[in-house]
């Protein structure tokens, strides 16, 4: 659901704004047969973890779609990529495609995967997901 609209002033670009709701049962997804997922997560900074998703091709061992997710566990609103993000609240921003694997719809396979990863495999619980998609895309 797209909830916004905003000018990026640094670069001039439209960016949109859509709520995704975290996943409401765990499910088991998996990235396929062609593809293996990477996640890595920094230490947490001030209550912000930011957590890279990377989609591997099995076959050519390149990254073909990544993004990258930052969770607010603090107790105060947290601007991160110009966006305000509310405690329990987790933004998807900079995803990226490489050119060679566009029309596969990884970026969908990529959101789900984050979804899902955060309601299996971690004890932080996003309330619900915001991601920012440059009006290009």
């Amino acid at each position: 659901m797209r909830i916004g609209k905003y000018i990026e002033t640094r670069w001039f670009k439209k960016r949109f704004l859509y709520a995704l709701p975290p996943s409401t049962e765990p499910r088991s997804f998996t990235p396929g047969d062609k593809f293996l997922l990477d996640t890595e997560t920094e230490e947490p900074q001030k209550g912000l973890f930011i957590t890279t998703f990377s989609l591997l091709c099995k076959e050519t061992q390149l990254k073909a779609a990544y993004t990258f997710v930052a969770c607010n566990c603090s107790e105060s609103v947290f601007w991160h990529d110009n966006v305000p993000l509310s405690p329990g609240g987790a933004l998807i921003y900079r995803s990226f495609v490489e050119p060679d694997f566009r029309g596969n719809k990884l970026y969908v396979l990529l959101l789900n995967l984050v979804t899902v990863y955060f309601a299996e495999q971690t004890q932080n619980k996003p309330e619900m997901y915001y991601a920012v998609i440059e009006e290009s895309n």
